[in-house]
């Protein structure tokens, strides 16, 4: 009996002793739901949609869109679906569209081919896709049109039927740059996209006749399709337009970045900020995605972001450097305090921010400055990255210095003064230096064409055809070479 009793007392803990871990890991969760919005509960895809690549209408009237972030499809009743690398595509930047015997659709891209078929895509061939290649001069896929073909240039419209060609002129009060996208119309006409223009035009035969005006975000359309009475334009930047007859509307998918070629990344203040090639700096908060542009930035071109005393800032490609502080925006920040105004790379070590600038550097604790731009070693040199470690013994704080043309600098962070140069000749593999990282007090430094060097004191872990994880095999090091390179053909673990 009293063996029974403490079997069930025994039972009774563990019950309450899982119960207890069972709530506290749901709170946990939930706080972690809460508190960190930016983590995806699944794999997720990030891309844009907006660069449009290709147009096709299927036989049921089902509209796809291959972008460069994906494809979409817009059922005939109107729902929109995204279909990225998660759905089975071989990659995301579709090349091209067309539909199949059985109904299906087929998308071409760089990584191979996938039709998708009911309910799915399937990868039908996985290869290096190359696009056809144009006719000489083209600007735009040709299209068939009165038994030839018809494709546009930097000069006008090209018609061809078999060897014979015929160049027709823009039209006279024309604004484009080029002939963009032609669509053959049901009604014999030949409808075209002049790049940059203020309306679309038609050739009808006998001459040029003005079709719909364009809003000034559709003036760089590069695809057209059209089904009954749905006229559709993709354009290179801003999406989907469909012309309903009286005016242009916009498509664009919800929850998505605009862009997606991105050049660098910072979390800061709960967020994480994205600097695009062009298209200023998208921002992802728990309310979903946003656009940071001028007039708030300097421009549309940030290059990298550093947080340094509780602030963004963001550097831009030319040599601007902008602020982000208590949700407040302050532009070109250090025009007032730089002998040279423009930045051309930035590092922290968060104790003193450091400026590169044309032949030198300039570093700050915020209030007080100090200006280093008549070191003889850089005067006429381009510094393109920099990164801190701590001081050896005896020594100060080491300024590591990536350049164009000359390699990597060791330099005195307090004096100013060149310790050494490290370049081809001492085993880095490359003299152009495009980043620089501190890994457990030693630099990793990123170059141009040579892949990534790192120092040899440290062994670094890296990808092989060993397999993941594994480290490389001891190797005789040269005499004076003090870095380690990793190339392209096995990258770096971490």
């Amino acid at each position: 009996m009293k063996g029974r009793r403490n079997w069930t007392s025994f039972a009774l803990l563990m019950a309450l002793f899982v119960g207890f871990f069972i709530l506290t890991r749901a709170l946990r969760l939930a706080g972690e739901s809460i508190s960190a919005p930016l983590e995806p509960v699944a794999d997720a895809v990030f891309t844009s949609t907006r660069s449009v690549t290709a147009l096709l209408f299927d036989a049921n009237g089902a509209l796809w869109v291959g972008t460069t972030g994906g494809v979409l499809r817009r059922s005939p009743s109107g729902e929109w679906l995204k279909f990225t690398r998660l759905d089975g595509l071989p990659s995301h930047e579709t090349q091209s569209l067309r539909t199949l015997p059985n109904g299906g659709v087929q998308a071409t891209f760089p990584t191979g081919v996938a039709a998708f078929e009911g309910q799915k895509w399937r990868v039908t061939a996985r290869f290096s896709a190359a696009t056809p290649p144009l006719p000489p001069g083209a600007t735009c896929r040709p299209v068939e049109w009165e038994g030839g073909i018809a494709y546009g240039s930097t000069r006008g419209l090209t018609l061809q039927k078999g060897e014979a060609k015929r160049a027709l002129p823009f039209p006279a009060t024309g604004m484009g740059t080029h002939f963009s996208a032609l669509l053959p119309r049901s009604g014999g006409g030949l409808l075209a996209v002049l790049y940059g223009d203020a309306r679309l035009w038609e050739w009808t035969g006998a001459g040029w006749m003005p079709g719909p005006a364009l809003p000034v975000a559709a003036r760089e359309g590069v695809a057209l399709a059209e089904h009954g009475d749905a006229l559709i334009l993709g354009t290179r930047h801003e999406g989907v337009w469909e012309w309903n007859g009286a005016a242009w509307v916009q498509h664009t998918m919800p929850d998505e970045p605009e862009d997606h070629n991105i050049q660098s990344l910072a979390e800061y203040d709960g967020a994480l900020y994205a600097g695009t090639l062009e298209e200023g700096l998208l921002v992802r908060s728990a309310s979903g995605w946003g656009r940071v542009a001028p007039p708030t930035l300097s421009s549309l071109a940030p290059r990298q972001m550093i947080v340094f005393h509780g602030a963004l800032y963001v550097r831009h490609g030319d040599g601007k450097v902008d602020r982000l502080q208590s949700g407040v925006w302050s532009r070109d920040v250090f025009a007032a305090v730089l002998p040279r105004k423009r930045v051309s790379c930035m590092t922290t070590d968060g104790e003193r921010l450091v400026l590169g600038q044309w032949g030198g550097w300039s570093d700050g604790d915020g209030g007080h400055w100090r200006h280093h731009l008549t070191v003889p070693a850089l005067q006429g040199v381009t510094l393109t990255a920099l990164c801190l470690t701590p001081a050896d013994k005896g020594s100060a704080e080491t300024l590591w210095i990536g350049t164009q043309g000359r390699g990597l600098a060791e330099a005195d962070l307090e004096t100013g003064a060149i310790r050494r140069w490290i370049d081809p000749r001492h085993g880095l593999p490359d003299d152009w230096v495009t980043a620089l990282l501190a890994v457990k007090g030693r630099p990793l430094a990123g170059t141009f064409v040579g892949g990534v060097a790192a120092d040899p004191l440290r062994r670094m872990a890296r990808l092989s055809r060993r397999g993941r994880g594994e480290r490389d095999r001891p190797r005789r090091r040269r005499q004076g070479t003090n870095l380690r390179h990793h190339s392209a053909r096995n990258p770096l673990q971490r």
